[in-house]
């Protein structure tokens, strides 16, 4: 008959039944072992992806910048006339279509985290990368924002899992066009509204 009773953790879970100590430190070993491989090869894979921060400020309220990084019309009008598809919901797709220096493509993800006025995250991968459309060839992208006293907006992108340097400095220079043309779409409706 086996005896269980639950004393917490791994060491925990083994001393219920009816293993000699012997037998429990060679499981706990195991475990060990097992976990540390598991630890090396997840530092292999995040070693392998690269990383890349950028902040703008943009002299807007933080909702009229999130009304840009959310809303399909103002989306085409800073980001080279793409067309972008999406419910703006965690766990929906989002769609990038358009064209970019002179070359048709679509990028694609998923909307990771939404947190209004905020946080914005999505996984993004784009025909235009030139990897296959797997999982692991997608990037994260995070907008993180807030609003100054002042009433301007410090916005903060994030990509993560970049697979090589080629590929993190080809972003990074669309990213600077983009920003830039975000910066002057909201700034001028925030002026014409006001």
């Amino acid at each position: 008959m086996l005896r269980y009773v639950y004393k917490g953790g791994i060491t925990g879970a083994l001393y219920g039944h009816y293993f000699t100590r012997k037998e429990r430190y060679s499981v706990v070993i195991i475990l060990a072992l097992i976990f540390h491989h598991i630890n090396q090869l997840n530092t292999i894979t995040m070693e392998n992806k690269l990383r890349s921060q950028t902040a703008i400020v943009i002299d807007a309220p933080v909702t009229a910048v999130w009304q840009a990084l959310t809303t399909p019309d103002i989306i085409r009008k800073y980001f080279h006339g793409t067309e972008a598809v999406s419910e703006w919901t965690v766990g929906n797709s989002i769609l990038f279509k358009g064209e970019w220096e002179g070359h048709d493509y679509q990028g694609r993800g998923i909307i990771l985290n939404r947190v209004p006025y905020k946080l914005f995250k999505f996984s993004y991968w784009s025909s235009l990368s030139g990897l296959e459309n797997k999982s692991e060839n997608y990037i994260h992208v995070t907008y993180e924002m807030w609003e100054e006293e002042n009433g301007r907006t410090e916005l903060t992108v994030i990509l993560d899992k970049i697979p090589n340097e080629k590929m993190k400095g080809q972003l990074e220079q669309n990213l600077f066009k983009i920003l830039k043309n975000l910066k002057w779409v909201v700034e001028t409706q925030t002026e014409m509204a006001a």
